[in-house]
């Protein structure tokens, strides 16, 4: 018995055999073209731009009737790569200098492009890179005549991969797909959204898995925890398949509680969003109970593509999202560049410390031309009626005075051309350091909403990387300073009348649920498919007795005392939740 750990992409529990998909490796050679042949070469790259063009389309309607419009947009991506002319011009060149076969270089010319978007470090770039490999290998087979390889699933099976492309994990018989694992990949590829979408368990990141894992093998996959048992011991066998039981019930239980509010038994309610960072995840936003969009990432946006999106572009994608979750509030965050995410356009430095460094809100301000542009895209969208701007990274109201100016200056601006906006959308900022939290009675005054982002507040608070394997134990959801300074925040926010929520990992943590619904939080954002746990533990007791629980935990010295006392406090409410 074998178990590995990778990171979980959509939760469930199955136990099945493995269909192992290995590599299928492109042969490539160099041959030389003759001059009067060229144009023949060049003709059959872009008849093969053309068809794979076609085949994209018919997976985009496939995949849009049987799993729902947003997952068909996926291949949009795909089909913007094989209209990017100015690549495409760049493989005829290329293919008229060398006198090289168009399949070889457009090879390269995808590599190139691969290995950049790798080198950034930035996980959802890295998963764009799959995307590229995934058009480049249909139009090189497309070039060469020849076929990929098909996978016939003859029976229920749990599908194992170094990485699984879009198009391969939608053309697999969803019938006989028991789970995904693959040894490459995380949260945010395409593969893992349609996974969660399809509601299939999958776990990414698990390596070493190829090594371990033969055709037919039993394995015990645990989407929620990230784990995989390999040929695993009867023991472990039957624990998992009474979890498996467990889970199922449990997930009848949730199911129910979906389209119910997040309101206690005494009558507190708190809204329950969800943290998003493509518009393709509008979809899971509904179907998991989700009230609007808390946190919408919009530097994915940028980060996706070469270039900088346009206004309209922007405006396009901001538009779709309203609509989707009409008549639910979306709130779109302002780009949250710098630390692990940047452009090229924008940066041309590298920083010894770039998280304490120039980033975020400070990136927009001396960046004024990125900044409007993306304020009057949001702004023109704004006309649906259920959009709120939030400004990330305050560190004062100064900044908060600045923003703001921006977006005066883009409002009349449309007001001069004729172009309507919500004159009324609503402005928040997320208070992610201690000086925003310290002075957010000053900050109250200059805003409509507050949203605590516990992530960076807890970094910058206790001075730890959560990144840093030496120290990311220190990184505590629940030490008394960090609860210390939400308070202030939420107490601050409420005296001016302004409603207060949180979009941090913590508030998407169960054991974190009844501490924050007593602390007297408006709302908490997290991801979708976390929502119905957490609302059934809202709907299970009453805010009395969370006020209480708070009120424990602040008279408690340490995180593990507080984190101690909420397992304990959880295990007899809930001993059928798994925390």
């Amino acid at each position: 018995m074998i178990t590995l750990h990778g990171k979980p992409a959509s939760p469930g529990i199955t136990i099945g055999n493995a269909y192992v998909i290995f590599d299928d490796q492109l042969e490539l050679e160099a041959r030389f073209i003759p001059l009067e042949k060229l144009d023949e070469e060049i003709a059959r790259f872009r008849q093969a731009l053309t068809d794979t063009s076609a085949e994209l389309r018919a997976l985009k309607d496939h995949v849009t009737e049987s799993v729902g419009k947003a997952q068909g947009e996926i291949f949009e991506s795909h089909l913007q790569i094989l209209q990017d002319e100015e690549f495409i011009e760049k493989v005829i060149n290329e293919v008229r200098g060398s006198q090289h076969n168009a399949d070889l270089v457009f090879f390269h010319q995808m590599h190139k492009t691969q290995a950049s978007l790798a080198a950034t470090g930035d996980p959802y770039l890295k998963e764009r890179a799959v995307d590229l490999r995934d058009v480049a290998r249909r139009v090189i087979l497309r070039l060469q005549g020849a076929e990929g390889k098909t996978h016939q699933m003859t029976e229920p099976s749990i599908v194992v991969a170094r990485e699984l492309t879009p198009s391969m994990t939608v053309s697999l018989d969803r019938e006989k797909v028991l789970a995904f694992v693959t040894e490459r990949g995380g949260r945010t590829s395409h593969a893992a959204i349609l996974a969660r979408a399809l509601e299939i368990p999958s776990v990414v990141g698990a390596r070493g898995m190829l090594r371990q894992v033969e055709i037919g093998d039993k394995l015990i996959v645990d989407g929620g925890s990230g784990t995989v048992v390999v040929r695993p011991k009867e023991r472990v066998l039957k624990e998992y398949e009474e979890h498996q039981h467990d889970f199922s019930e449990l997930e009848k239980t949730l199911h129910a509680v979906v389209d119910r509010p997040s309101v206690t038994k005494d009558g507190k309610e708190i809204i329950l969003s969800a943290n998003i960072e493509l518009p393709q995840e509008a979809k899971t936003v509904k179907s998991h109970g989700a009230h609007g969009i808390g946190l919408f990432r919009t530097e994915y946006l940028f980060l996706m593509r070469n270039a900088t999106p346009s206004e309209d572009e922007q405006t396009s994608e901001y538009e779709r999202l309203a609509q989707a979750i009409a008549p639910e509030p979306l709130i779109i965050r302002t780009l949250d560049l710098g630390g692990d995410k940047f452009l090229d356009a924008v940066n041309d430095n590298e920083e010894d410390n770039p998280f304490l460094g120039w980033r975020s809100i400070r990136v927009c301000l001396d960046n004024p031309d990125l900044f409007q542009t993306q304020l009057r895209a949001i702004l023109r969208a704004s006309a649906t009626g259920n959009i709120k701007i939030m400004f990330p990274l305050v560190s004062d109201v100064f900044q908060v005075r600045q923003a703001k100016a921006h977006l005066e200056e883009t409002k009349a601006q449309l007001r001069k051309a004729g172009i309507p906006f919500d004159e009324n959308i609503k402005t928040g900022i997320m208070i992610e350091v201690p000086s925003a939290a310290l002075t957010a009675d000053k900050l109250a005054e200059e805003v409509d909403f507050f949203s605590i982002g516990t992530n960076d507040l807890i970094q910058y608070t206790l001075a730890v990387d959560r990144g840093n394997a030496r120290v990311s134990n220190l990184f505590q959801f629940f030490h008394p300073a960090v609860l210390r300074l939400i308070t202030i925040t939420v107490d601050a926010a409420h005296r001016h009348g302004l409603k207060v929520g949180m979009c941090g990992e913590m508030a998407g943590d169960p054991l974190a649920c009844l501490l924050l619904l007593g602390m007297g939080l408006d709302s908490l954002s997290m991801s979708p498919l976390i929502i119905p746990e957490v609302k059934q533990i809202i709907r299970s007791v009453k805010y009395a007795e969370a006020q209480a629980i708070y009120t424990a935990c602040m008279n408690m010295h340490t995180a593990e005392e507080i984190e101690q006392y909420l397992a304990s406090v959880m295990r007899q409410k809930f001993p059928d939740l798994p925390l």
